[in-house]
């Protein structure tokens, strides 16, 4: 870590000071990577108020990844107070530069009303951005929304559609979840032998009602 960010961590400093002690086109992708050493005691002490600072300045900057751990601080009041209205607005700052990940916390914002007025459309619309993109989490949540008509008009195959494709990334939930519509036979053909598979593949990694059901199955044999 160079002497301009140990400075801007011990106390304030002149502005000079920070920006000119690092390397000039690489400062904001190095405050971002001392944040990540400190978030996770890489080679430093851990310590969650430095990393925030850290990201923050980066964040200000216009740092993307930056601006999704602000929000995700401020959201879990995690090395700073917990201030869910602001962690929306830095979510959005990071979704606007295309950030994934901060488009799949956004739409749990909407989901469930944290620091936004809760809004399911808007929920599914977030979702469908990061789905569409390849995030696993937002194809499972995007399949649950289509299967219980969250936010978008109820369609049992969409659900599957994207279930699967967030199940073959070995998303858990989605697995189980592509196992109970192959052995209901929802939006896709009821299929055992299917839902066996998913149902198998979701028990190995731990899902305990993925392991009832496949011991249900078996018995049933």
């Amino acid at each position: 870590m160079t002497r301009g960010l140990l400075n801007f961590i011990a106390g304030p400093v002149q502005k000079t000071q920070v920006w000119t002690s690092v390397y000039p086109r690489n400062r904001v992708a190095l405050l971002v990577r001392n944040g990540i050493r400190y978030q996770n005691g890489g080679g430093v002490p851990r310590d969650y108020a430095k990393a925030y600072k850290l990201f923050r300045l980066a964040a200000v900057m216009g740092n993307a990844e930056a601006q999704f751990n602000v929000g995700t601080y401020l959201q879990d009041g995690v090395g700073t107070e917990r201030d869910a209205e602001e962690a929306v607005l830095w979510f959005r700052k990071a979704a606007d530069q295309g950030d994934v990940d901060a488009k799949y916390a956004l739409a749990l914002c909407y989901a469930d009303g944290r620091g936004v007025p809760e809004n399911a459309k808007q929920a599914a619309v977030l979702l469908t951005e990061a789905a569409e993109a390849g995030d696993a989490d937002a194809q499972y949540a995007l399949g649950h929304a289509f299967r219980h008509g969250e936010g978008v008009r109820r369609n049992y195959s969409r659900a599957v559609q994207w279930l699967r494709k967030a199940a073959e990334q070995g998303q858990v939930d989605a697995m189980f979840s592509l196992g109970l519509s192959y052995s209901r036979g929802e939006g896709v053909k009821r299929d055992l032998a299917a839902a066996e598979k998913w149902y198998r593949q979701a028990a190995a990694k731990g899902d305990k009602d993925a392991q009832h059901n496949l011991a249900l199955l078996r018995k049933a044999e």
